[in-house]
C-alpha cells in the first residue's frame, strides 16, 4: 500500500480480497488498519483517471468483504458507520464511475442479506435506496430498497411495534406509493419492472384488505393519460394471487362491489367502462375472458361494449353475490345510457 505506482496498489488490495476469501483469519485483522488507512486516502478521491477508478473498484470489492466476513473486528475500529457514508456518498458524487457505483449497490445489497448491519447501520442504507429511486439509478435503488423490505431486521420490527404498531406497515405503504409513481411517469421500461413487482409486494406485505383498498384507490385516481393499463394488470395479477381461496375470493367480490359506484365515475364515460370491464374480467370464472385480458388492459381508449356486457353479466350472476350486492350494482348503472340500458336490460331478463 505505500507504493507510489497504481499497480501496486490494486496487487494489494487483491491480494487482501484473496486472504479474505480465504479465510486467512490472523492475517486479514493485523492489517485491518493499514487497509483502513489507505480506503480514507482513496475513496473520496474526486477524479475520472482510469487508474484512480480501477484502485476505487477494487478497494470497494475489498472492504465488503471485508464488512461482511469480520463483523466484530471492523467495529471495533469504529469503521462500518465512516465507511457507510463514504460509499454513499461515493454514489452521489458525479465523478466516480458507473462500475463502481454498481459495484456500491452489490455490496449493500450483500450486507443486507448476511444481515451484516446493526439497525442504525440498515437506516443510512434504506435512506440511500429511497433517496435514489427517483433517479437515474433506478434499478440500482430499487434492488437495494427490496432487499430493505425483505430483510427487515427483528429489532426494527419490535421498535416499530413499541412505539406504534402501524409504522413498519405505514413506511411500506409509502414505498409502495413511490413505485406507483414510477410506474405513473417513470420511463416505460422502469414502469413495465416496477408494474411486475407490485402485485408481489402488496400480498406479501399487506393484509387483503390493505391490498384492496390501495389498489383499487390507485386504479380510481389514475387519469387516462398515465399508464392504467399498467395499473390494470397490476390488479390482474393480485386477484390471481387470491383465486381458490374460497375466504378471500369473497373479500375481492365485496371490494369490487363496494367500489362500482366510484368507478362508473371516472371520465370520460368510456374510460370508466373500460376500467369496470377490467375489474368484471379479472374476477371472471371463465378462461376465455380472462385469456382476452391482456388485449383488453392494453388500450383504455378502445372499448368493446360486447366484452364489457358478457363479463358485466357473468359478475351479476355470480353466486356469491348476496340480494343486496345485485341491488347496489344494478343502482351504479345509468339507464339513460344505451350500454348501461342494454346491460340492466340482461340481468333483469335473467
Amino acid at each position: 500500500f505505500d507504493s507510489v505506482h497504481s499497480s501496486g496498489h490494486v496487487a494489494a488490495l487483491r491480494a487482501v480480497h484473496m486472504l479474505v476469501k480465504a479465510k486467512y483469519h490472523e492475517i486479514v485483522v493485523s492489517m485491518l488498519p493499514t487497509v483502513f488507512a489507505f480506503a480514507n486516502s482513496v475513496w473520496n478521491a474526486t477524479t475520472e483517471d482510469c487508474k484512480v477508478v480501477e484502485i476505487q473498484y477494487h478497494l470497494v470489492v475489498l472492504i465488503f468483504g471485508i464488512l461482511e466476513s469480520y463483523t466484530k473486528e471492523v467495529e471495533q475500529h469504529n469503521f462500518v458507520k465512516g465507511a457507510l457514508e463514504n460509499l454513499i456518498a461515493m454514489v452521489e458524487s458525479p465523478t466516480v464511475s458507473s462500475n463502481v457505483i454498481s459495484c456500491i449497490f452489490r455490496g449493500l445489497n450483500g450486507l443486507l442479506v448476511s444481515f451484516s448491519l446493526s439497525h442504525a447501520q440498515r437506516m443510512l442504507v434504506r435512506s440511500c435506496a429511497l433517496q435514489h429511486l427517483p433517479s437515474s439509478l433506478f434499478p440500482y435503488a430499487l434492488g437495494l430498497m427490496l432487499s430493505c423490505m425483505y430483510t427487515g431486521d427483528e429489532s426494527e420490527s419490535k421498535a416499530a411495534t413499541i412505539t406504534n404498531p402501524s409504522n413498519v406497515q405505514m413506511n411500506n405503504i409509502e414505498r409502495v406509493k413511490v413505485l406507483f409513481v414510477k410506474l405513473h411517469s417513470g420511463f416505460i421500461v422502469e414502469a413495465e419492472v416496477v408494474s411486475r413487482i407490485i402485485p408481489r409486494l402488496l400480498v406479501d406485505f399487506f393484509s387483503q384488505e390493505q391490498v384492496m383498498s390501495l389498489l383499487l384507490g390507485e386504479f380510481m385516481r389514475t387519469p387516462q393519460q398515465q399508464r392504467p393499463e399498467l395499473i390494470a394488470q397490476v390488479l390482474f395479477d393480485v386477484i390471481e394471487e387470491y383465486r381458490g381461496d374460497a375466504e378471500k375470493w369473497e373479500i375481492v367480490l365485496h371490494w369490487i362491489c363496494l367500489c362500482l359506484k366510484n368507478f362508473i365515475q371516472m371520465e370520460p364515460y368510456t374510460y370508466s367502462i373500460w376500467a369496470m370491464s377490467c375489474l368484471f374480467i379479472s374476477v371472471s370464472e371463465s378462461r376465455a375472458l380472462r385469456c382476452l385480458y391482456r388485449e383488453i388492459a392494453s388500450n383504455s381508449r378502445e372499448l368493446n361494449e360486447d366484452v364489457f356486457l358478457c363479463a358485466a353479466l357473468e359478475f351479476y350472476q355470480k353466486q356469491q353475490l348476496t340480494k343486496e350486492s345485485k341491488e347496489a350494482f344494478l343502482a351504479v348503472f345509468d339507464s339513460s345510457h344505451a350500454l348501461s340500458s342494454r346491460l340492466l336490460s340482461l340481468c333483469t331478463s335473467k
